[in-house]
């Protein structure tokens, strides 16, 4: 058990070294610029052919205290799971839905290429995303993200912190 505590350590640290390598510190007037995350449904990013539709298998996660199928917007990341071919993610920043890569990812996969540590990079290299994400054992058809924080970085914003929850399955 140690070691697998020493191994989740050692990816956040690497990560987090990742994200602070990328964005230089905002200065004193950068304070004034938060950055607008937004929670959306998933109605708003099926409208969009060139993204995905969540018919198959995906990986989505929601403000922790919302609910995915009750609440009107629930959800801030969704990512197709497309077999072995990475997609991009997607988070929405004011109106604009900016797809995320995965750029780095650490600790046990525990099933759809879920892990407890990940960090995802806009196409455009503005945007950040790291995740840290306290991941059920996988069971049957998905796997649980119990509970867990992303923190959304951009270049000129203040970065952004929100609790989720999530699935990861068909």
């Amino acid at each position: 058990m140690k070691t697998r505590k020493t191994d989740w350590s050692l990816a956040s640290v690497l990560c987090a070294g990742l994200v602070m390598a990328s964005f230089s510190v905002p200065d004193a007037g950068a304070h004034d610029r938060k950055l607008d995350l937004k929670r959306f449904n998933l109605d708003e990013v099926n409208r969009d052919p060139d993204r995905w539709a969540i018919d198959g298998c995906s990986f989505t996660l929601w403000q922790s205290d919302q609910h995915p199928w009750n609440d009107k917007y629930p959800f801030v990341f969704v990512q197709s799971l497309e077999g072995v071919k990475e997609v991009p993610g997607y988070i929405q920043v004011g109106s604009q839905f900016i797809p995320m890569k995965r750029a780095a990812s650490g600790g046990d996969d525990v099933g759809y290429t879920v892990h407890p540590f990940m960090l995802y990079r806009s196409l455009d290299g503005k945007t950040l995303a790291y995740m840290e994400l306290a991941l059920a054992e996988q069971n049957g058809e998905s796997a649980e993200v119990e509970s867990g924080t992303i923190r959304v970085m951009r270049t000129g914003h203040v970065p952004f912190t929100v609790n989720v929850v999530g699935t990861a399955g068909c």
